[in-house]
């Protein structure tokens, strides 16, 4: 906590630093290389203490210095997820070829080309059913998987990039803004990503999985499938690219315990997830309609969809340069939620309007610094119980939604488009 608010963080590497020159000069010159079934006990700093059998579960804790400790345990611990270490697990017979070099305290790993290593953020390893495209060849000799617990969080902040997602936040109470993943990502792709939040509070999740684009027996462009429990509407949420033609979608049911893990991008998108369940994941091919993003031809555009009936609020994000409607949310008179289009939470101006009787929305474009076409935008202005009539500008052409029908908000990063129709049957965001 000390170290987190304090500033230079000059300090904080010069205490690491001459600490890390003390151990060294306090350790023993003594490289040798052993197996990693072999060993018993290990902590840095310290000489290795060795086992007589290769059985029973390993466990390898990693922090920034590199390699912490190795030891046994018996059987898994309560999922946590830590901040501090990263960790390895496995059964000691398959991690045999892996051989751990020793030298001045420290240790390293030496892995064969022929095995591939996981590294979670949890000590704990409850049963993964593992979904990624079929038939992909794993190219990584290390992947690394973060993990969510589904039940702690009251949201999900998806950064969406032209094919795929590249980064999620998880909303909790020391962690509310998204705000804080998005500064991690490169300063190319801050300027192109949207952000689609998913509201998680106080309801249940049924099942998740991703959804590919089938191309030439090619899966590709993946998104994520997300289903709620609700009574009386679609609980179905598909985050991502929008997809037409030939698609897969890969899911899994998810039992008392949610969680979530997802393998940190290697190059740019999440395309493999893991679902703490027993069960298989179940795989359905289908087809969708095709439906154009409105939009210049080669910009981008993500679909979200919401019916209107039942909403007893909706929150309003507006850019903070100007009156555009960037997304809004929907809370419905049985407490759940859903989203339009970019909800930046924490960081947008947000408005909410209780009891809302109707939308009145208008369709404009705007020119960007720097993008030679006019891009679209859409300004929204909500009717309540109190206000039937809210201020308009005029100069605008408005349509009126009375609270019922569909909702259909196309988006990317700087552009969306608001569309409310009266005879579709509900369909997924």
């Amino acid at each position: 906590m000390t170290i987190q608010f304090s500033r230079p963080l000059s300090l904080w590497r010069y205490a690491s630093v001459t600490t890390l020159a003390r151990e060294l000069d306090r350790a023993q010159d003594s490289l040798k290389a052993i197996p990693l079934n072999k060993i018993a006990y290990w902590d840095r700093g310290s000489r290795p203490i060795l086992s007589s059998r290769d059985q029973g579960i390993v466990q390898l804790a990693i922090d920034a210095r590199g390699l912490k400790q190795i030891y046994r345990i018996k059987e898994y611990p309560e999922y946590r997820r830590s901040s501090q270490f990263l960790y390895i697990t496995g059964e000691a017979q398959q991690l045999s070829g892996i051989e751990v070099h020793f030298n001045l305290g420290l240790g390293r790993l030496s892995v064969p080309d022929s095995l591939s290593l996981q590294l979670w953020d949890s000590p704990a390893l409850p049963p993964y059913c593992f979904i990624q495209p079929p038939q992909q060849q794993s190219t990584s000799h290390v992947g690394r998987f973060t993990t969510v617990n589904l039940n702690e969080c009251y949201g999900l902040t998806f950064f969406i990039l032209g094919n795929g997602i590249c980064a999620i936040h998880t909303h909790t109470s020391t962690s509310p803004s998204a705000g804080e993943t998005f500064n991690t990502l490169t300063p190319h792709i801050r300027t192109v990503v949207a952000w689609f939040y998913l509201p998680l509070a106080n309801e249940k999740i049924v099942s998740l999985g991703l959804r590919f684009q089938v191309i030439a027996n090619l899966y590709l462009r993946p998104c994520f499938l997300l289903n709620k429990k609700i009574q009386l509407r679609s609980g179905n949420h598909v985050i991502g690219p929008h997809h037409t033609g030939e698609v897969m979608d890969i899911t899994v049911p998810v039992q008392d315990q949610a969680i979530l893990a997802y393998e940190l991008p290697k190059e740019t998108y999440i395309s493999t997830i893991a679902v703490s369940s027993t069960i298989n994941a179940r795989h359905r091919n289908h087809f969708l309609q095709p439906s154009t993003p409105p939009f210049q031809p080669g910009y981008p555009g993500y679909f979200s969809s919401a019916t209107l009936k039942g909403a007893i609020s909706i929150t309003i994000y507006h850019d903070q340069n100007s009156s555009f409607c960037r997304g809004m949310v929907l809370i419905y008179n049985d407490n759940t939620r859903r989203t339009l289009g970019q909800c930046r939470v924490g960081e947008d101006i947000a408005t909410m309007h209780e009891a809302p009787t109707g939308l009145y929305y208008a369709s404009v474009q705007y020119k960007l610094e720097g993008v030679k076409p006019l891009l679209a935008a859409v300004i929204v202005e909500v009717a309540t119980s109190v206000c039937q009539e809210p201020e308009k500008d005029e100069d605008q052409r408005w349509t009126f939604s009375p609270m019922s029908g569909f909702a259909n908000f196309w988006f990317n990063a700087d552009e969306s488009a608001l569309k409310i129709e009266n005879d579709q049957t509900e369909t997924d965001s």
